[in-house]
């Protein structure tokens, strides 16, 4: 149904937004090497989740490229998700929102979520809200980025 679309520029942009590690070991924005959020996940480049204890990502310095195609992996798996689960027409804003709420909250939230049971229902206002409701307490780039995906979920272009 939706297999046509793809991550776009706008997309990627958001990610970058939101997808910064900590200061100290992101001159660049992308986290250069391991650290964990709040939630006690382990993350590196763009916030790409590092799955297993013994991932040889705990102990490396990555560069650009390497966060890049980390975060491209990411997609893939997003974008895959998103094609199997949505059962309704997506336009490419709601796509990219949705790219960029998956890529954060991983595959089997999002297959849990409201949000997907109201997109899948057709009440995009539902879903935006259900995006924007999805936050870690005490995490306000949680809450921005969600406001942010929420928008650009609901964005339309002016006539």
């Amino acid at each position: 149904m939706n297999e046509h679309l793809h991550i776009s520029a706008a997309g990627l942009h958001l990610e970058h937004c939101f997808g910064r590690g900590p200061r100290d070991i992101s001159p660049h924005g992308f986290a250069t090497r391991a650290y964990s959020d709040t939630g006690g996940r382990a993350l590196i480049g763009w916030r790409h989740r590092i799955r297993s204890s013994g991932d040889y990502m705990r102990t490396v310095v990555i560069d650009s490229a390497t966060a890049e195609q980390l975060l491209a992996q990411d997609n893939a798996e997003a974008e895959s998700a998103i094609k199997r689960l949505v059962t309704v027409d997506l336009n490419q804003h709601e796509f990219d929102a949705l790219c960029s709420f998956v890529q954060d909250v991983g595959v089997a939230e999002f297959e849990a979520s409201s949000a997907l049971t109201l997109v899948n229902a057709g009440d995009r206002t539902g879903a935006a809200f259900a995006i924007r409701a999805r936050t870690n307490p005490g995490e306000h780039t949680h809450c921005v980025r969600r406001l942010a995906e929420s928008n650009l979920f609901l964005w339309r272009p002016h006539a």
